[in-house]
Order: structure tokens, then sequence, then C-alpha cells
């Protein structure tokens, strides 16, 4: 009896070590066992074939890792939002990125976070298509995944969310979502087709009041815009020329950017 109690208390720290890291799942056992009671070895050896198995099971799951936080929530959809590790096609290495596992039905990796600087100078790097940082994990620092690696990513849809309590106007209280459709190509330094068609909702059925065809040629990445006609809308820009981003109240030219003194807007973008 020793001998089994030991394998299987060595094969539960290898469970409790790999639920702990990036897969989770629910394993219960078909027996329970009292203090001073004699177990029955047929008992154990069920016991321990539940546990054997599911061991198995999380290490196949390990030996392919996922290659978006969709993949992920596709095969465990109870999984809670946090830090996994993803590795997409053409990333010689795993990586830890942020999943959103709960919003608009789940799945959604954070591929870009632009928190406000501070100042003018804007996030360097931030136009260019490379990765900005080398952790992609941390809200409360700036950071963005590389072009190839946000397309790589993406196959269901784009959402951008900005916030902002400083605008051109004065004091605001900005808090903007948008969506855009995953045939937008993502683009750091231009504004490639259909990514200046931005929506209201995931289903992408409400389209917004912009068009792509009136952005400025300084406005790239996720843009939600038009600058032609009355009212001039500036609603969202996820990679504004110089390094800087935008973000307004849905509808109106209210708005901030932080190339402008005091002005402190903050956008994240997703994938899904």
């Amino acid at each position: 009896m020793k001998f089994k109690e030991t394998k299987i208390a060595a094969i539960l720290a290898v469970v409790f070590v790999l639920v702990g890291s990036v897969y989770a799942a629910d394993l219960t056992v078909p027996h329970t066992f009292s203090p001073g009671t004699p177990a029955k070895s047929s008992e154990v050896n069920e016991n321990f074939t539940t546990i054997y198995n599911a061991v198995n099971a999380l290490q196949r799951q390990i030996g392919t890792t996922d290659m978006s936080c969709a993949t992920i929530h596709a095969r465990s959809s109870g999984l809670p939002s946090g830090i996994y590790s993803i590795q997409p096609a053409g990333s010689p290495q795993p990586f830890q990125v942020y999943c959103d596992m709960t919003t608009d039905g789940g799945g959604w990796t954070l591929v870009g976070n632009f928190i406000w600087p501070g100042n003018t100078n804007g996030i360097a790097g931030w136009n260019s298509g490379n990765a900005v940082g080398t952790s992609f994990t941390n809200q409360t620092q700036s950071f963005k995944l590389s072009d190839e690696t946000i397309n790589t990513i993406k196959t269901t849809a784009y959402r951008g969310h900005g916030t902002a309590t400083v605008c051109a106007q004065g004091p605001c209280s900005v808090n903007t979502t948008l969506y855009w459709a995953a045939n937008c190509k993502y683009s750091s330094s231009t504004l490639a087709a259909n990514c200046g068609n931005a929506y209201t909702d995931f289903a992408l059925t409400h389209r917004t009041s912009t068009s792509d065809e009136t952005a400025p040629s300084w406005h790239w990445g996720l843009v939600s815009t038009k600058t032609s006609g009355d009212p001039i809308i500036l609603e969202m820009s996820t990679s504004h020329s110089d390094n800087h981003v935008y973000v307004g109240t849905i509808g109106t030219y209210i708005h901030a950017w932080d190339g402008r003194v005091n002005e402190n807007p903050s956008v994240q973008f997703w994938v899904k």
C-alpha cells in the first residue's frame, strides 16, 4: 500500500503544478478514504488510474501550445480571465499574454496596451510594426505585439477600448468601446482597408457614423473618424502618427490626443 500511496502523492503533485501554471481541469477521484479506515486496494488503484489519465490529458494539452486566447477558450470555456501562454504560428517560442475569457463570449487576446505616459512624447516604437516591450501581461505598462503577430492571432474581430478624463475641450469622461471586422489587416503605420470601418457591437451590425474614406493620412491602426463635412467626429485611433493614440466619445468631436499637453488617453485593443 505504501508504494501505491507514494505514486498517488507524486502524481497529485504533478497535477497541482500543471494546474497552477497555464492549464486547469476538474478532477474528481471515485473514492475517498477516512483516517483509521483500511482502504481497499481496488479502490486505491481506481483512484490512481483516474489521476494517471488526467495527468496524461494535461500533458497532451501542454505538448501543443495554443495559438491564442481564443483557442484556449474554445478548448476549455470555463477558464477565468488571466495570464496564459500562447505560441502563434511563426513564433519561435511560447510567450505569455493576458486573456479576457468573459467579455463578448470570451477568448480575447490583449495585443496592444497604450498607457498615457504623462507627457506628449508618445510611446517609442508605437508606429512601428515591431513589438513594443518584452512583457505583454502587465496592464499598468504600455506594450504591443508586432503587427505580424496581431494579424496571425486574429480570426474573428478586433475590440478597442479607450478612456480619458482630460480632452481637447477640457475635463471629460470618455469610455469608448468599438469593434472592427477581421478583414482588417492591422498596420501600425498605415490605415489599411476595412480598418476604418468601426462598429459599436461585437456582432458587427451597427456601424458608427464614421468612414475610413475621410480619415486623415496620420490616423492608423484601428480607426473611427470623420473629418469631412459637419460634424467632425473623432472616436478612436490605436496608432496616431508620432507614436500617439486618441480616443473620443462616440458620435462627437470630444476627444483626447496624447500629443497635446495634459490630454490623457489610454487605449487597449484586443483580437479574437
